[in-house]
């Protein structure tokens, strides 16, 4: 599955009725989702020289990891190892099982975004209470420190973001999914990380989408005349 290019990065250049392309600042940090998806796959490289990979094909008496296969964490096919995507726990998944991970993601996002929002707003509280209070003692700033982290793992495990306890990360294997399913995630991990007040969206008339705050860029002022 693909889609097409931004106007701007079109070989051709783009046309009069194409919109105005953002500033570069803001198109660097632009994945270009166009060039996802599973060609990207298959190619994975592993170190299993050492850890539970190399334990794993040592049990196999194999030690060639690309022609040695897994079976996925999830549903338990067994994929080339080259194939597979590694989250941190150490858990392997085939493309299958990623996709399905990714679109895991913005559903849950869906059916807990009041309980994320409210766990990010008190993050946001105890953000502006440690730089405001930097005499803070060490006590109470341990515990909003550590009241921080449990929010942290809260929102994550809201928001499908974690599996055995760990951050999955899946913002690294973006350009293993498809383009919708890879845009549609940076988008909601981008709604996870930005603070409530950083979010804002879309002021084009019937739009209001939501606008990543590492995607607002500063607009042109019109000269004086």
């Amino acid at each position: 599955m693909t889609t097409q290019p931004p106007p701007w990065s079109r070989p051709g250049g783009r046309d009069h009725d194409d919109p105005l392309p953002p500033p570069r600042s803001v198109i660097a940090n632009i994945p270009k989702f166009h060039l996802h998806g599973w060609e990207n796959c298959g190619n994975h490289r592993y170190d299993t020289t050492h850890g539970h990979l190399a334990r794993m094909l040592a049990r196999n008496g194999r030690r060639d990891g690309r022609v040695w296969t897994l079976p996925c964490g999830d549903c338990g096919i067994r994929v080339a190892l080259n194939e597979l995507h590694d989250l941190p726990c150490g858990h392997m998944l085939c493309r299958e099982c990623l996709l399905v991970a990714g679109l895991r993601v913005g559903m849950k996002i869906e059916m807990n975004h009041v309980r994320i929002r409210e766990a990010r707003l008190e993050m946001q509280e105890i953000d502006r209470r440690l730089y405001l209070e930097p005499r803070m003692g060490p006590l109470q700033k341990d515990m909003l420190q550590r009241r921080y982290s449990l929010l942290r793992r809260t929102v994550l495990d809201l928001a499908a973001l974690t599996c055995c306890g760990h951050n999955t990360k899946l913002d690294r294997l973006l350009p293993c999914m498809t383009p919708v399913i890879s845009r549609d995630l940076w988008l909601a991990i981008n709604w996870i990380c930005n603070s409530p007040d950083s979010q804002r969206s879309c002021a084009w008339p019937d739009c209001g989408a939501y606008l990543p705050a590492c995607c607002r860029g500063q607009p042109a002022l019109t000269p004086a005349r």
